[in-house]
C-alpha cells in the first residue's frame, strides 16, 4: 500500500505527528518493558549493505561513550543489497506510545472506505506460481541442495482518492500491545510522486541477540478472538488440535533450531509499495500477552548463538540418523531396498512411497488389513512372524537399509547386531511417538520429505473437511478396548492417538484417570490399560470401540455389568472400525471415514 503523508489528522486522542519519517514499538517484553522510538530522528548515510557497519559504528560509538544503551538504528532495507537502504537515527525510546494512555477513547473507523483491494498477482497467476513451485520440487527431489520449501506471498493494493490518515492507522495498529508496529519514511520516487510510507504490524519476532544468546518468536497459527467465553475457547481448543496448525509449528521448530538452510525461496513483489500483512486490529483478532501463548503456536527459543546444536532438519546425502536409543546410523545414500522387521512400520513406509521390499508379518502371518492391498500391489514379500526372524532371508534380500522396532510384539530388537551386519540398521520407537511424526522420521530416512508433508497436508485437509460435514452427538465420548471380565480392558486417552485423531474431528474427549493403570502391565502413552471393572465407572454421553464393529458395539450394550452407563442408556455406542487398533495413515483414513458415514450431516 503507498501511503501518502496525511493532510488531515484525528482529533480524538493523541498520536504520532504527521511528519514523524520513523516510529517503531516492539510487542510487550516481559524482560525489558517496551521500547519505542517516536522522537526527533536523523537520517544515515544510505548505501549499499555492504557500507552498512561502517555507516553505523560512528553513531553507536558515541552513544557508547555517553554510556546510552538506548540508541536506536531503524528503517527499511531493500531485498537488492546492492540497492542504498533508507534508516534513521533515534537518540532512544521514551518508553511510551502516542495514544496510548489509559482509558483513551476507541478511534472511530472513517466513514470513508478505500475501493475493493486488488489482490496481487491476481489469483490465477498465484496459483501458476504454486504450479510452478511444485514442478520445480518434483525436478529436484533427491538431488543433494534441492528445493524443499517454498513461501509464495500476495500483496493487496488498495488505493483511494483520499489520503490515507497515517496518525489515526498507526494509532489502531498500536492498540494492541502483542505486536510490533513500525513505520518508515521512504525516499521520494524520482518522478516526483507523493512520499511513501512503509507501515506494518506483526506478532513475530525473526530474531533478536541479546549478548551470547539469541531469541525467536516465530508464529505458526492463530484464532480470532471471541466475545462469548465458551466460544473463544473451543476456538483455542480446535487451534491446539488443529493438524494443519500443528503441522507448520514442527515446520518452524526445525527450521530454526538447525543451521540456516542452505536455500530458500520466496515470491511476492519486492518493492516496497505493499503494507505487509497488517490484519484487522479490532481487540478480538490478535491474542495478546498469555493469550497469545494459548491462541497461538509459539516457539520462544533461547539458544546458543551458533544456532546449530540440535538440528532435527538434515539436508542431501550422507546423512545420520538418530535412533530411540541415542545411537547414530550412518546412510551413504537415500536407500532403494528397505527390509521391515516391524509390520506397524512397514504402513507408514508404503504410505510415503518407500522402496520396501519385504516386511515381517503379524503373529498370524498376514500383513494389516488396511495396507494390506497396497503391499502386494507394490509386490512386498512377506517375511517371518513377528517374534521370530530368519538371518538367512535378510542377507538373501540385500537389503541396504533394515528398520527396527524398539518395542512391541514385532521388535527384532535382540537381534540388532546380526542385522547391523546385514545393512544399517534404523531403530524407531513407534509408542512414543505419534503417527505424523513416525512419518516424518522415515521419511527422513529415506528421502522422501516431500511426500511425507504432501501426505500428511492432504490428510490434515480431509480432517478438517470432515469435521465440517459432522453432526456430534451431545457430550462427551470414550475410546475402549472391550475384551469383557477378567482381561484388560484398555482406554484410550486424550492425547493418545486414537484420543487426538477424534478430538481433531471435534469431539471432547473423556480422559480415564492413569490411575486404573493396570501394576502387571506396561504404561503406554495411547491408553490406560484398565480393569474390566474400571468401565463402570465411564461417565462419557458416546463411547466407540477400539477395533470394534456394529457387532462388538451390540455386544458391548448388552453386558449387563454396564447397563448403567450413559453411552448404553442413550444406544450411543458404535464400533471405531477392525482396523483401528494401531493408527497409522491408512487406518486413521479408515476411521475418520467410518465417522463421517455415521455422523455426516445432511
Amino acid at each position: 500500500m503507498t501511503l501518502p503523508f496525511p493532510d488531515a489528522t484525528l482529533t480524538e486522542a493523541p498520536s504520532l505527528p504527521p511528519d514523524q519519517p520513523f516510529s517503531f514499538r516492539n510487542a510487550r517484553d516481559q524482560v525489558r518493558g517496551q521500547v519505542c522510538a517516536t522522537g526527533p530522528v536523523r537520517p544515515l548515510d544510505r548505501g549499499a549493505a555492504d557500507t552498512l557497519a561502517d555507516r553505523v559504528a560512528p553513531f553507536f560509538g558515541a552513544a557508547r561513550d555517553a554510556d546510552d544503551d538506548g540508541a536506536l538504528i531503524g528503517g527499511a532495507l531493500p531485498f537488492d543489497k546492492a540497492r542504498p537502504d533508507c534508516l534513521w537515527q533515534v537518540a532512544g525510546g521514551d518508553g511510551s506510545w502516542p495514544g496510548a494512555t489509559a482509558g483513551a477513547p476507541a478511534r472511530p473507523v472513517p466513514e470513508q472506505r478505500p475501493a475493493r483491494p486488488c489482490p496481487q498477482p491476481p489469483a490465477n497467476g498465484y496459483m501458476d506460481s504454486v504450479a510452478r513451485a511444485l514442478e520445480i520440487m518434483r525436478t529436484e527431489r533427491g538431488l543433494p541442495d534441492a528445493l524443499t520449501k517454498v513461501v509464495l506471498a500476495r500483496s493487496l493494493l488498495v488505493e483511494d482518492r483520499m489520503a490515507f490518515a497515517l496518525p489515526g492507522l498507526m494509532a489502531r495498529l498500536a492498540e494492541d500491545p502483542a505486536v510490533t508496529v513500525f513505520q518508515v519514511a521512504l525516499p521520494q520516487d524520482a518522478d516526483g510522486s507523493a512520499p511513501r510510507q512503509l507501515v506494518g504490524a506483526t506478532p513475530e519476532l525473526l530474531l533478536r541477540k541479546r549478548g551470547d544468546s539469541v531469541v525467536s518468536h516465530p508464529l505458526a497459527g492463530s484464532a480470532r478472538r471471541l466475545d462469548d467465553p465458551e466460544e473463544d475457547a473451543r476456538n483455542a481448543n480446535a487451534l491446539a488440535r488443529s493438524e494443519k496448525d500443528r503441522r507448520e509449528h514442527g515446520l518452524v521448530r526445525p527450521g530454526r533450531a538447525g543451521p540456516p538452510p542452505r536455500r530458500s525461496a520466496c515470491g511476492g513483489s519486492r518493492r516496497s509499495r505493499a503494507m505487509p500483512h497488517a490484519p484487522d486490529r479490532s481487540p478480538h483478532c490478535q491474542p495478546t500477552g498469555e493469550d497469545m501463548n494459548r491462541r497461538s503456536f509459539l516457539t520462544l527459543a533461547t539458544c546458543a548463538a551458533a544456532l546449530g546444536s540440535s538440528a532435527e532438519a538434515v539436508t542431501g546425502w550422507p546423512r545420520r540418523l538418530t535412533n530411540a536409543d541415542g545411537s547414530e546410523t550412518a546412510l551413504p545414500r537415500a536407500p532403494a531396498r528397505i527390509l521391515s522387521t516391524s509390520v506397524t512400520l512397514t504402513g507408514s513406509l508404503l504410505a510415503i512411497g518407500a522402496p520396501v521390499i519385504a516386511s515381517a508379518t503379524t503373529v498370524r502371518g498376514a500383513f494389516f488389513d488396511q495396507w494390506q492391498a497396497e503391499a502386494r500391489a507394490r509386490g512386498v514379500e512377506k517375511l517371518w512372524r513377528a517374534g521370530s526372524i530368519d538371518l538367512e532371508a535378510a542377507w538373501a534380500l540385500e537389503p541396504d537399509l533394515i528398520v527396527v522396532s524398539a518395542g512391541g510384539a514385532d521388535s527384532a530388537l535382540a537381534q540388532r547386531a546380526a542385522l547391523a551386519e546385514v545393512a544399517p540398521v534404523l531403530v524407531l520407537d513407534y509408542g512414543a511417538m505419534a503417527w505424523e511424526d513416525l512419518t516424518r522420521r522415515l521419511a527422513q530416512a529415506t528421502g522422501r520429505e516431500a511426500e511425507a508433508e504432501a501426505l500428511l497436508t492432504g490428510f490434515a485437509e480431509t480432517l478438517d473437511a470432515t469435521r465440517a460435514t459432522l453432526t456430534l452427538p451431545d457430550g462427551r465420548a470414550n475410546i475402549v478396548s472391550y475384551n469383557g471380565p477378567g482381561a484388560p480392558n484398555p482406554i484410550a486417552r486424550a492425547k493418545g492417538a486414537h484420543g487426538r485423531l477424534l478430538t481433531g474431528l471435534g469431539f471432547d474427549l473423556e480422559d480415564p484417570p492413569t490411575s486404573w493403570q493396570s501394576a502387571a502391565m506396561p504404561a503406554s502413552a495411547d491408553v490406560v490399560r484398565a480393569s474390566y471393572e474400571h468401565l463402570t465407572q465411564l461417565s462419557a454421553e458416546t463411547t466407540f470401540l477400539l477395533a470394534g464393529t456394529k457387532a462388538d458395539a451390540a455386544r458391548f450394550m448388552a453386558d449387563p455389568i454396564l447397563a448403567n452407563l450413559p453411552s448404553v442408556q442413550r444406544g450411543q455406542v458404535y464400533g471405531l472400525g477392525k482396523n483401528s487398533f494401531r493408527i497409522d495413515y491408512y487406518s486413521a483414513r479408515e476411521v475418520v471415514d467410518g465417522i463421517a458415514r455415521q455422523f455426516g450431516g445432511a
